[in-house]
């Protein structure tokens, strides 16, 4: 491993992944207030609406989120197509505002809740605010500046949380909820614009014509991705499931977003890095890293085996018994993200190569296989079928990916690393199913068993000599940094 370009990646990875991590407390104390203040059907509703709007703006900020993170980072000169970036951010999140206003109405006729269209029209002030500063933080990651973009983050989500509980608290209810995202999206925009000194509008001399080119077919694959990961609530609604089904679903997806953080700040710290060495033809350190990316995923799978094994205890501990069916829910989605956290790694190192065309073409499939999925099982096993659908189906885009990648660059995951994260999660869910801790003994539970992961992937051989000396020099340098700061 390279102390310079993976040591700089998981650095940089720890602090993004920290920062974006916050929206795990802070999500899961939201949860847990909005589902105490919130009827079940209030919280269905919210859930759809938010839903409907965080894939407006993923979709719009995912036609220039790849391509942004590749050719800001390869470019001598970073502020002429940052500035085209933000104005494309801008205006497209203009666009989606008026696209889900004009929908707003017929989207809840076909949803059968009337209610929705007038949470949909209000939350679809955000959509602008968020896709500026996702623009933004990009550009911020793209430049190296890793702090700036932890700050941010930590900044959104902790502003969002108190501003849901003040609203509610103080009697606005769904209204009120949707109000703290707007405010925290704007906030988050005035954070990144000083930290990035980039104006919001500026003439911007890079031609556009090549970063639409560029763009086109990572936005189809972000396009896919982003219908693909919230069509299995979409579908479970349409269906015939009732709101209070789609809240119990959405509460269990709230509970699945660990590994999707910690890809999401990984990769895009990946693609920036891969970018640069398959510029420099620095080969070695290109196979390095990737074998390496895949090889961390897989260190996923015994906390995954985890979530499941408690994941019914999670539920009635932060929702209530009315969440209760959520456990079984979250104990199969867990196993699907990692799955989507290996995808993620995948497609990165195929853009970095200049192969994203390809990416389009493992997504692409994914979409009518899911849907005629859910189709057959959503009717007769309800939730449990969206579940094991969403699942299956993101098992099978992992492994596909896997393929292209080893035909193409001859790069595979470690079998052995397999086997023992495999052992190790066995031995995990076995130990934690059979050591019930109610209440809040739970936490303490989950933390032990977490912590004993590493320690017993250890004990099976997995790391090197190598590499446990270059963690502890990593860990004796954090200290020394830290002792220097106290003084």
């Amino acid at each position: 491993m390279s102390k310079d370009s993976l040591g700089n990646t998981l650095s940089g990875t720890v602090k993004v992944f920290i920062s974006e991590a916050i929206i795990l407390p802070t999500a899961i104390v939201a949860a847990a207030f909005l589902t105490r203040k919130l009827t079940t059907s209030e919280y269905g509703q919210l859930a759809l609406a938010a839903t409907i709007v965080a894939w407006v703006e993923w979709t719009i900020s995912s036609f220039f989120s790849r391509s942004a993170l590749k050719l800001v980072s390869e470019a001598e000169d970073w502020r002429p197509i940052s500035s085209l970036i933000i104005k494309l951010h801008f205006l497209m999140g203009v666009c989606g505002m008026f696209l889900v206003g004009l929908f707003a109405k017929p989207t809840a006729i076909v949803l059968n809740e009337p209610t929705l269209a007038r949470y949909l029209l209000y939350f679809s002030l955000d959509i602008p605010f968020w896709c500026i500063g996702f623009g933004y933080k990009n550009i911020l990651i793209s430049i190296g500046k890793y702090n700036a973009r932890a700050i941010v983050s930590m900044t959104r989500w902790m502003l969002r949380l108190l501003l849901i509980i003040l609203f509610v608290e103080c009697g606005f209810g769904v209204d009120g909820v949707i109000a703290a995202n707007i405010l925290a999206s704007l906030v988050e925009v005035l954070v990144c614009r000083l930290y990035a000194n980039l104006p919001l509008w500026q003439t911007a001399n890079y031609p556009a014509r090549r970063l639409l080119a560029y763009s086109l077919p990572l936005f189809l694959f972000s396009l896919f991705m982003r219908l693909y990961d919230k069509i299995d609530l979409m579908a479970l609604k349409a269906l015939g499931g009732s709101a209070e089904q789609a809240g119990v679903y959405a509460a269990a997806q709230n509970l699945t977003v660990v590994p999707g953080l910690f890809s999401f700040a990984f990769t895009s710290l990946l693609l920036s890095t891969l970018t640069r060495l398959f510029k420099t033809n620095n080969r070695d350190e290109v196979v390095k890293m990737s074998t390496q990316s895949m090889r961390l995923i897989l260190f996923m799978l015994p906390f995954a085996s985890l979530s499941a094994s408690v994941s019914d205890e999670i539920a009635l501990l932060l929702f209530g018994k009315q969440f209760e069916m959520a456990g079984s829910v979250l104990a199969i989605l867990i196993f699907g993200s990692v799955a989507i956290s290996m995808l993620s790694v995948t497609t990165a190192i195929l853009t970095a190569a200049d192969r994203q065309n390809l990416t389009v073409f493992l997504v692409v499939p994914l979409l009518p296989i899911t849907l005629f999925g859910h189709y057959l099982a959503i009717p007769k096993y309800g939730l449990l079928g969206a579940a094991s659908v969403s699942a299956a189906t993101s098992l099978l885009s992992a492994l596909a990916s896997l393929l292209i990648i080893y035909r193409l660059f001859k790069l595979s995951v470690s079998s052995a690393t397999f086997l023992r994260s495999s052992l190790v999660s066995l031995f995990v869910y076995r130990f934690a199913v059979y050591l019930p801790m109610p209440g809040l003994l739970l936490i303490a539970k989950i933390a032990l068993i977490s912590l004993s992961i590493p320690l017993l992937l250890l004990l099976l051989g997995e790391f090197s000599s190598n590499e446990l000396r270059q963690i502890k020099e990593a860990v004796v340098a954090r200290l020394a940094t830290i002792s220097r700061e106290s003084f």
